[in-house]
């Protein structure tokens, strides 16, 4: 049923034309997209990459560190991926996570399939050390937002499930987070497939200032661990990313969005067919890698020169990379060395970690609403 349908609409009117699932025809588009959203992610990427998986007896999930979007109504709702992948498979579902509320209902719950996920409140740490875990099919992390939640990938239990025989997958909001998670895990010694499934039937969170959409990008781990259990991450590679974060975050407070990637490559052409190929440091801010000339773009669209850059600093440029992270970590480094003095100062030492706090309590509040059928004005 899934790979039939390239948007919610569509895979909702067949849902709803099903004898094997109870959504009514009158039923709230937000919520039933809200208690839908993680099922049928996990059913997009079986679909798409591992269809033998439909094939099996039985299909035993993990969702590893759940919490709401990935839980409401006890995990019912992923009784519905045979339905979305057309199979007969019987789900054995659990969910695992510190903040788990197995008391959340959502608007839709009387129409959620009777079976119950197993709901354990537990850090997965602690559930992934108890002696009769049964093996798994597949573990799920919506969302691990790895940068920061880096616990799984130094005490052992990623890499107990990843050495399993179950297929380890993720979620990100976009690919640009995905390479951030993917940048996080290198660094700790495991490593991602390259290539990310996007997902058409992500659960919308955007609002006027942000686009903010659940599970849009799908990407699995592969079978690799680091080499020595506890051994030290790359220090310096993590270090480069949480500089890049707070430059972002900086500029977000400071300036707001810009049209540039940092240390994207900008050809910019004149009225006469003049063209000029820059480098986008951060803020309209250039650099001209053939002259090391600093430039900025003003808001009437003339560049004004204020410097230049050393030979050291344009030639550690990593021109080679084959992701856009590590140009942009040399951005976020040229930022910090020589550009901050020409921002405004701000007055708000740690308004970095309020913007964060603020965005995710505001993430929470219009998922809430989704659930109860009340996303859409």
């Amino acid at each position: 049923m899934i790979l039939q349908c390239g948007n919610w609409e569509s895979l909702l009117g067949k849902l709803q034309g099903c004898s094997r699932c109870m959504l009514p025809q009158n039923v709230s588009f937000e919520a039933a997209t809200a208690v839908l959203a993680a099922p049928v992610a996990l059913a997009w990427w079986i679909a798409n990459r591992a269809p033998y998986l439909a094939q099996k007896d039985e299909l035993r999930i993990l969702v590893i560190g759940a919490e709401t979007v990935d839980a409401p109504d006890q995990g019912r709702w992923y009784a519905l991926i045979p339905v979305l992948l057309g199979s007969s498979v019987r789900i054995e579902a659990t969910l695992v996570g510190d903040s788990l509320d197995v008391a959340f209902r959502s608007s839709l719950v009387r129409y959620a399939p009777e079976a119950a996920a197993h709901c354990v409140r537990s850090s997965f740490a602690d559930f992934a050390r108890k002696e009769n875990v049964p093996p798994f099919d597949v573990a799920v992390i919506f969302h691990p937002g790895m940068q920061k939640n880096r616990g799984w990938l130094e005490d052992g239990s990623l890499a107990r499930m990843i050495t399993s025989s179950a297929a380890v997958i993720a979620s990100a909001y976009e690919e640009d987070e995905f390479e951030v998670d993917r940048f996080v895990i290198e660094a700790h010694g495991y490593s991602a497939e390259e290539d990310a499934l996007i997902n058409p039937f992500f659960l919308d969170l955007s609002d006027s200032q942000t686009t903010i959409r659940w599970g849009r990008v799908l990407w699995r781990f592969e079978r690799r661990v680091p080499a020595v259990p506890g051994m030290e991450p790359n220090h310096a590679k993590l270090a480069g990313l949480d500089m890049l974060t707070r430059m972002v975050m900086h500029s977000m407070i400071t300036v707001g969005a810009t049209s540039f990637a940092p240390g994207a490559r900008v050809t910019f052409r004149s009225s006469h067919g003049a063209s000029i190929n820059l480098i986008h440091i951060f803020d309209n801010y250039f650099v001209d890698p053939a002259t090391r000339g600093m430039q900025r773009l003003s808001p009437a669209g003339e560049f004004q020169g204020f410097g230049e850059l050393s030979a050291v600093e344009m030639s550690a440029y990593p021109e080679a990379a084959p992701r856009n992270i590590e140009r942009a970590i040399w951005a976020a480094r040229i930022k910090v060395e020589r550009l901050m003095p020409y921002y405004p100062e701000s007055r708000e030492p740690d308004s970095g970690s309020a913007r964060a706090q603020s965005m995710l309590a505001g993430l929470r509040s219009r998922a809430a609403k989704l659930f109860e059928g009340k996303g859409r004005q």
